[in-house]
Protein backbone atom coordinates (compact mmCIF):
# COMPACT_ATOMS: atom_id res chain seq x y z
CA UNK A 1 0.00 0.00 0.00
CA UNK A 2 2.40 2.81 1.26
CA UNK A 3 6.14 2.00 1.07
CA UNK A 4 8.66 4.53 2.59
CA UNK A 5 9.40 6.38 -0.37
CA UNK A 6 5.88 7.68 -0.05
CA UNK A 7 6.83 8.76 3.50
CA UNK A 8 9.88 10.46 2.58
CA UNK A 9 7.79 12.21 -0.18
CA UNK A 10 4.76 13.62 2.11
CA UNK A 11 7.38 14.24 4.99
CA UNK A 12 9.53 16.01 2.33
CA UNK A 13 6.17 17.92 1.66
CA UNK A 14 5.39 18.71 5.00
CA UNK A 15 8.87 20.31 5.52
CA UNK A 16 9.58 17.39 8.13
CA UNK A 17 12.73 15.74 8.69
CA UNK A 18 12.80 12.03 9.72
CA UNK A 19 15.47 10.10 10.25
CA UNK A 20 15.16 6.21 8.47
CA UNK A 21 13.81 4.59 11.70
CA UNK A 22 10.84 7.43 11.88
CA UNK A 23 10.03 7.01 8.03
CA UNK A 24 10.13 2.79 8.85
CA UNK A 25 7.94 3.48 12.01
CA UNK A 26 5.42 6.35 9.69
CA UNK A 27 5.69 3.53 7.12
CA UNK A 28 4.31 1.00 9.78
CA UNK A 29 1.96 3.16 10.86
CA UNK A 30 0.04 4.06 7.84
CA UNK A 31 0.12 0.54 6.51
CA UNK A 32 -1.96 0.01 9.72
CA UNK A 33 -4.19 2.68 9.89
CA UNK A 34 -5.07 1.87 5.60
CA UNK A 35 -5.88 -1.97 7.05
CA UNK A 36 -8.43 -0.17 9.10
CA UNK A 37 -9.94 1.90 6.54
CA UNK A 38 -10.22 -1.80 4.18
CA UNK A 39 -11.67 -3.33 6.68
CA UNK A 40 -14.33 -0.79 7.75
CA UNK A 41 -15.37 -1.30 3.15
CA UNK A 42 -15.46 -4.82 4.10
CA UNK A 43 -17.88 -4.11 6.75
CA UNK A 44 -20.59 -1.95 4.68
CA UNK A 45 -23.71 -4.22 3.88
CA UNK A 46 -23.29 -6.80 6.89
CA UNK A 47 -26.46 -7.45 8.46
CA UNK A 48 -27.24 -5.68 11.45
CA UNK A 49 -25.28 -2.64 11.07
CA UNK A 50 -26.99 0.79 11.13
CA UNK A 51 -26.55 2.59 7.79
CA UNK A 52 -23.17 4.33 8.85
CA UNK A 53 -23.87 6.74 5.72
CA UNK A 54 -27.19 8.88 6.62
CA UNK A 55 -26.99 12.46 7.01
CA UNK A 56 -27.77 13.59 10.19
CA UNK A 57 -28.02 16.94 10.19
CA UNK A 58 -31.13 19.33 9.23
CA UNK A 59 -31.91 20.39 6.07
CA UNK A 60 -30.29 23.68 4.91
CA UNK A 61 -32.48 26.57 4.01
CA UNK A 62 -32.88 30.26 4.72
CA UNK A 63 -34.00 31.38 7.95
CA UNK A 64 -34.99 34.96 9.28
CA UNK A 65 -31.78 36.74 10.59
CA UNK A 66 -31.85 38.69 13.68
CA UNK A 67 -32.58 42.26 13.71
CA UNK A 68 -29.43 44.63 15.01
CA UNK A 69 -30.81 45.14 18.05
CA UNK A 70 -31.63 41.30 19.25
CA UNK A 71 -28.00 41.20 17.83
CA UNK A 72 -26.24 43.38 20.21
CA UNK A 73 -28.65 43.06 23.27
CA UNK A 74 -26.08 40.80 24.81
CA UNK A 75 -23.16 42.74 23.26
CA UNK A 76 -20.62 43.68 26.84
CA UNK A 77 -20.60 46.68 24.82
CA UNK A 78 -22.00 48.29 21.29
CA UNK A 79 -21.54 51.74 19.92
CA UNK A 80 -24.06 53.18 16.99
CA UNK A 81 -25.30 49.98 16.08
CA UNK A 82 -21.89 47.96 16.26
CA UNK A 83 -20.32 45.84 18.44
CA UNK A 84 -17.51 47.15 19.86
CA UNK A 85 -13.95 45.13 20.79
CA UNK A 86 -10.30 45.45 21.75
CA UNK A 87 -8.50 47.00 19.48
CA UNK A 88 -6.48 45.39 16.61
CA UNK A 89 -3.05 44.64 18.13
CA UNK A 90 -4.11 44.88 21.57
CA UNK A 91 -3.77 48.09 22.15
CA UNK A 92 -6.44 51.01 23.30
Amino acid sequence: MVDVEEVRHVAWLARLELSDDDLERLDEELESVLGHFDRLGELEGEPGLPDRFVNVFREDGAEECLSKREALKNAPEAEEGFFVGPQAGGED
